[in-house]
């Protein structure tokens, strides 16, 4: 399996591979003016990158979109879902929800670190047909 990331945006900031205990890629804020976020708020940040996977079928992997610890640590700010699961097929823009849990209004600066990204092979447990019902969504990501 090889991932690829490609650039959707000319000045987007390549993802940066963080080697040790949890292999993962720094994903980077691309925003044409700084974000402000005052406590609570939402705001949905783009990366300007795009990945995918050579493997056309990639049933059994996923990409885990987790918090930066830079972000949580110096600001207050999560992720809005606290960790977001990517289809392992998906293959359009990297954006993230964030939310501003500190209690004074924030900023988020193109180039920031925003997020890390961490891709998983899905162990799926034998299951009976009686006990459960499976279903197969195209939406699902």
């Amino acid at each position: 399996m090889k991932l690829v990331f490609k650039k959707v945006a000319q000045t987007a900031k390549t993802p940066v591979l963080l080697k040790g205990k949890t292999p993962s890629f720094l994903l980077f804020a691309h925003l044409d003016e700084d974000r402000v976020l005052f406590p609570g708020d939402i705001k949905i940040i783009k990366t300007g990158v795009a990945f995918s996977m050579e493997e056309k079928e990639v049933p059994d992997l996923a990409v885990l979109v987790m918090p930066s610890d830079e972000m949580v640590k110096e600001k207050g700010i999560y992720l809005a879902n606290g960790l977001a699961v990517i289809a392992g097929n998906y293959n359009g823009e990297v954006a993230v929800a964030v939310i501003n849990a500190s209690k004074v209004m924030r900023s988020i600066s193109d180039g920031d670190q925003i997020a890390k990204l961490v891709v998983t092979r899905l162990q799926i447990p034998g299951l009976s047909a009686d006990d459960i019902k499976l279903e197969n969504s195209k939406t699902q990501s």
